[in-house]
């Protein structure tokens, strides 16, 4: 009986000394496991490996790879849109109203809205357009331009489309009607091969790490690690010669530079010729400064120039956010705090003679679509006293993103849009038409007189008091 347990006690014995390297090893591949992803997916632990074992120009070129991921991510994340409704409105002051309304002893509107719907789809448009008074439409207009060629139709005035030469009429005015655009994916591709260019060169150039590097923002205090690395004129001459190589084989950046051109010379081949002439000019070198927090991510870059520096910083201590646009002659430096992801402080451009202050209250980007908040600065300077404050108020009501503003002895305008993607490609030329060289034609089918009493009455007015509303201006002027 004790042979047996003397027998089964050395059993255990012997399987847990089997067991011992299992459990080890086990959890030897849990700590590698949590290391290995804590590295993948904690910025902050990739950042400070990286930063520990690469050599600064590798750092430096991690950190702008990393940066250009991020932004081609947030590219590849935009909603094309080819349609937008829109709608303008101009609601009259109290005033204003009733001394217009004595002025023309009528019943005048109190609120007048245009709105617009337009789809684009390829080079065509469509756009249908109504004015409403008070809510009751006052008229409407439906517009088409497919290739060269225009079609308007008043419903209120006849059913037939006025159809006339649209490039013809705006030539004098040099407008490109057919100029090419680009799209999400084309935006991508772009931005991936030419920052290629300079994130191939950095691995080239000297840079330098400096930890804990510090400064401020009006007084918001940052502290960063910072990158030095040395453009010599070899690396400025190779990066823009290769960025116009680049840009001479682009026929895509080529043609839409060329189609909205109204040159009648290529101005793409031009700008390549003169980007390849300034790299001959670079006689000096440059040094670009780059602050990275401690995630890895890039929260300002500086060039030295030779008059003084040009670039960014961007900084947040506790609630507390700070941003600075720095150029030789001016800049724009904006202090806020953050409460509950809305914005509250104020913005100061400056130039070398003036300064703008623009404030703004609980700033907020909402579905990374709308703004909501308050921006205000005082315009009596440029109204010559006219108006102290000029506020414009945001809000995101529906789907739509409004704007408003309140003008002392005019009243409330405001606009209100959105954009999206419709479906809704096929727009053909209608059949009824008549040509805008018969205009005589197409008037003498138009009841003139009745669609302007139609208009007049529900704007609330009528020919006499058109004649009182002219009259009485002429007086005041």
């Amino acid at each position: 009986m004790e042979e047996n347990n003397n027998t089964e006690i050395l059993a255990d014995v012997v399987s847990s000394k089997k067991k011992t390297p299992v459990i080890i090893g086990a959890v030897v591949a849990v700590v590698v496991g949590c290391a290995a992803a804590s590295y993948a997916f904690v910025p902050a632990v990739k950042n400070t490996v990286n930063m520990t074992f690469m050599k600064p120009e590798n750092y430096c070129t991690y950190v702008y790879e990393n940066a250009i991921d991020s932004a081609l991510k947030s590219v590849e994340d935009t909603e094309e849109s080819n349609a937008v409704d829109m709608s303008v409105n101009l609601e009259l002051d109290e005033d204003i109203l009733n001394e217009l309304r004595e002025t023309t002893e009528s019943d005048l509107f109190n609120k007048i809205s245009f709105t617009a719907s337009s789809i684009v789809s390829g080079n065509d448009t469509s756009a249908d357009i109504t004015v409403m008074a008070d809510g009751k439409k006052v008229i409407t207009a439906s517009a088409l331009k497919i290739g060269d060629m225009a079609y308007v139709q008043i419903p209120e005035a006849s059913e037939k489309y006025l159809t006339f030469d649209f490039a013809e009429a705006l030539d004098s005015y040099e407008v490109n009607l057919s100029p090419k655009t680009l799209s999400v994916t084309d935006v991508s591709d772009i931005m991936q091969r030419y920052s290629g260019i300079f994130t191939g060169r950095l691995p080239e150039m000297e840079s330098t790490l400096e930890k804990g590097y510090t400064g401020s923002i009006d007084n918001l205090e940052y502290k960063f690690n910072r990158i030095t690395t040395t453009i010599t004129a070899e690396d400025a001459r190779y990066l823009l010669e290769k960025t116009a190589d680049e840009l001479g084989n682009d026929q895509l950046i080529l043609d839409i530079i060329n189609s909205n051109s109204t040159e009648d010379y290529d101005i793409g081949e031009e700008l390549v010729t003169s980007i390849k002439e300034e790299a001959e000019n670079i006689t000096s070198d440059s040094t670009l400064y780059t602050l990275v927090d401690a995630n890895g991510e890039i929260r300002g870059m500086t060039v030295a120039v030779e008059n003084g520096q040009i670039g960014y910083v961007m900084a947040k201590n506790g609630s507390d956010v700070g941003f600075e646009l720095i150029a030789p002659e001016g800049g724009i430096v904006l202090k806020a705090e953050e409460s509950n992801n809305a914005y509250t402080g104020s913005a100061k451009l400056s130039s070398e003679d003036e300064e703008i202050v623009i404030d703004f209250e609980n700033l907020e980007i909402i579905d990374d679509k709308y703004i909501s908040g308050k921006i205000s600065t005082d315009v009596s300077e440029l109204s010559d006293g006219e108006m102290q404050i000029l506020e414009i108020a945001f809000e995101k009501e529906n789907d739509m993103q409004s704007m408003s503003t309140i003008i002392d002895g005019v009243g409330k305008i405001s606009l209100e849009y959105k954009t999206y993607k419709s479906d809704d490609k096929n727009i053909t030329a209608p059949e009824n038409t008549i040509s805008a060289d018969n205009i005589e034609e197409y008037l003498s089918e138009v009841d003139t007189e009745k669609l302007l009493e139609d208009v007049l009455g529900t704007l609330g007015l009528n020919e006499e008091s058109i004649y009182s509303l002219i009259y009485g201006m002429s007086a005041y002027d």
